[in-house]
């Protein structure tokens, strides 16, 4: 409980999605940037001064309370708090009271409503509340308290998680869905990422009956773990005779066949999964790879645009679709998916992105997408030489003479790298001998 409060109910920062080389920091920005590299002691008197230039500012009161609270001062803050009846001190007391384990719920709530009564029509205020009701398993009230804040500040399409937790543990499934399609909408942090397909995958787990579970189970040790689809299909073609209604076996039933190749069999598994759960964006994931490795591009193409309006957070199918447009030269909705695929953490889809960017001569994009993947894999030769080539194309586009000697130097550093350990690279020779030349 307290990890998700210490990412949502402190957390001064969101992951970003992909973007341009970043302007110089704010004064904000740095101290962020600090509490976010866990060094607390650098940003608090950047915080203190920022909150007393203007204490209006509620990101930079959470993220003082966070200071104060990551350096062991949360007492005191809290002291100087005491008798502070501005709206944002009851919402900081309400902060770092709930950081204080299994002592100050209560004291917290009551806080967040001082605030809430002082300042009503403050949408962060009642957002909050809702958070820690929720994390208290409160959800009758943290439903009214997030419908609150989403009325008040509709464009918060984050803020559509925590509601959609609360409308699942009430047994609100289609409505917890319908809100967790919309937090998609908008940046969560890496935590609140994970919240969601896990919320995701609740959302849309099929009810097993306890005697079709362990049939189940055994059938994917034969399916993924020993290699043998045709035991899999016995075992899921008798269950199936007791449980006809079960997507789930049908699912697998649609894989075990895809292994031995019988596409037509396992296309009919597949679209009863489909029509069992209608919810479940994996099944026409399913089917999509199956449309795809039988050169059926079209089929295919709609069934993985049907698992990501199914699940947006299937960072595959996001990657295939990428893929797709990349092939028909569309490369604005290729970057879109591959954002999208880097954002739900997708290891393969950073470098289609940069090569995206390349393609469509966003450099200073494009570079920071290299850059990044080179901090990431830094004795990768391949992206080294991806590198080189990259910045080779950037020299030649210049027409600074300046910024072309500067891209020519870091194109040959990479493509040195690349020849140290392969004299007899040719296309890092090429490109090499292209620079050179005057």
């Amino acid at each position: 409980m307290r990890l998700f409060f210490a990412c949502t109910l402190l957390c001064a920062l969101l992951a970003c999605r992909t973007a341009p080389k970043a302007p110089p920091q704010s004064e904000f920005q740095k101290a962020s940037s600090a509490l976010q590299t866990n060094k607390p002691e650098e940003a608090l008197p950047i915080l203190e001064r920022l909150h007393k230039q203007d204490s209006s500012r509620l990101e930079v009161a959470r993220a003082l309370a966070e200071a104060h609270v990551r350096l062991g001062k949360t007492q005191v803050l809290l002291a100087r708090l005491q008798n502070d009846a501005r709206p944002v001190a009851h919402y900081m007391r309400g902060l770092l009271l709930y950081s204080q384990p299994g002592t100050a719920e209560n004291e917290a709530l009551a806080a967040f409503r001082q605030a809430i009564a002082a300042a009503p029509q403050e949408s962060e205020f009642h957002y909050r509340l809702g958070i820690a009701l929720v994390e208290l398993e409160r959800e009758a009230q943290a439903l009214e308290a997030l419908q609150t804040a989403l009325a008040l500040a509709p464009e918060k399409t984050s803020w559509q998680l925590p509601l959609a937790k609360a409308l699942f543990r009430l047994g609100s499934h289609e409505e917890a869905l319908a809100a967790l399609h919309k937090s998609s909408q908008g940046v969560l942090s890496p935590v609140e990422l994970y919240t969601a397909k896990q919320l995701m995958s609740a959302l849309v787990e099929e009810h097993v009956p306890v005697a079709a579970q362990g049939v189940l189970d055994e059938a994917v040790q034969w399916l993924n773990v020993a290699d043998v689809p045709q035991q899999a299909i016995a075992l899921l073609e008798a269950l199936l005779m007791d449980f006809p209604d079960l997507a789930t076996a049908h699912a697998l039933l649609g894989l075990a066949y895809q292994k031995l190749d019988d596409a037509g069999r396992a296309i009919e598994e597949f679209q009863k999964a489909i029509s069992l759960a209608p919810n479940n964006g994996t099944h026409h994931y399913y089917l999509a790879e199956l449309y795809a490795s039988k050169r059926r591009p079209q089929e295919a193409k709609r069934e993985y645009e049907s698992a990501v309006q199914k699940n947006p957070f299937l960072d595959n199918a996001h990657l295939k679709l990428g893929d797709m447009a990349l092939q028909h030269s569309n490369w604005i909705l290729a970057r879109q998916h591959f954002q999208t695929a880097v954002y739900l953490g997708n290891p393969q889809a950073r470098l289609k992105l940069a090569l995206t960017l390349q393609e469509e001569k966003n450099w200073a994009a494009a570079e920071a997408e290299f850059l990044t993947l080179l901090t990431q894999m830094p004795d990768s030769l391949e992206l080294k030489l991806r590198a080189g080539v990259f910045y080779a194309e950037y020299f030649l586009a210049s027409s600074s003479s300046e910024e072309k000697a500067l891209l020519r130097n870091k194109a040959l550093a990479q493509l040195d790298a690349v020849l140290e350990k392969q004299p007899e690279n040719a296309l890092a020779s090429r490109v090499k001998a292209m620079l050179r030349k005057p």
